[in-house]
């Protein structure tokens, strides 16, 4: 990393039935040549911090990633074949351009971690109700709150909020939210499934209090309304007093391990 490389050496490639780990991050990369899926023995790809604007169709050959890092880069969609990475365990596409997902991306079905925060996405495919082995999922600073122009005109279309599909994830266990421009209503009315939901995090929001079907997760023992690094706690009529350990607040919303 940090070598200003350019591309990715075809000579890489030569060593595609070995390769098991590359890590170019910090560098200049542009393009992403369809050869890379050539390297079907990947676990770990890093492309992060690069300046890449879409991946080949053929990415979903790489059937044994388990840890893809293209966060920082300038993505506006990911190709339609992504659910080919079929091993995918923890993926970060955040500090992107994204502004949707395809379909296909509801077959990524033993993703655990998930980072596609500071995109401009205001919807989640309807497949990804079934990413049910996710865990932990960052959505914070996106448009889920914010209206939408129409693609036939200025006409704006009304925000939908966090979308339902996010309730079938039964195994969440951290949820971020914040910086969304959400009002109380554009959370899913359906919370309560989130059985395993521990971590929420609403700040930077329209909120002036919890909204009451937050209250209706069972086992939430922290949340954030409004970001401080001197407030450990916050007070509601729904929820009373909620308190934030110090290692919650020091660490902020997605900023987990690599």
């Amino acid at each position: 990393d940090n070598n200003k490389i350019a591309q990715i050496h075809p000579d890489i490639v030569n060593l595609s039935s070995s390769l098991e780990q590359l890590r170019v991050e910090n560098n200049e990369l542009d393009n992403i040549d369809k050869s890379l899926a050539e390297c079907t023995s990947l676990t770990v790809l890093n492309l992060s911090t690069n300046k890449i604007p879409s991946l080949p169709s053929e990415f979903g050959l790489l059937k044994n990633l388990y840890k893809l890092s293209v966060n920082h880069n300038k993505l506006v969609e990911l190709p339609e074949d992504i659910g080919g990475l079929e091993a995918l365990e923890y993926c970060w596409f955040d500090n992107n351009l994204l502004t949707r997902l395809p379909e296909s991306f509801g077959l990524l079905t033993r993703l655990v971690e998930l980072y596609l925060d500071n995109n401009h996405l205001h919807q989640l495919c309807s497949s990804f109700s079934s990413l049910t082995s996710l865990r932990e999922l960052y959505l914070h600073n996106n448009r889920f709150g914010q209206p939408q122009q129409n693609k036939v005109g200025d006409v704006l279309v009304e925000a939908q909020g966090i979308p339902q599909e996010v309730t079938s994830l039964v195994n969440l266990a951290v949820l971020s939210v914040a910086g969304n421009h959400l009002v109380p209503d554009m959370l899913p009315q359906t919370s309560s499934r989130l059985t395993n939901l521990t971590e929420l995090w609403l700040q930077n929001n329209n909120f002036e209090e919890l909204p009451a079907c937050v209250c209706d997760i069972p086992n939430l023992r922290y949340t954030l309304l409004d970001w401080s690094t001197d407030a450990t706690t916050t007070t509601t009529k729904h929820f009373g007093k909620v308190a934030f350990p110090e290692e919650m607040k020091q660490r902020g919303p997605g900023k987990s391990k690599r």
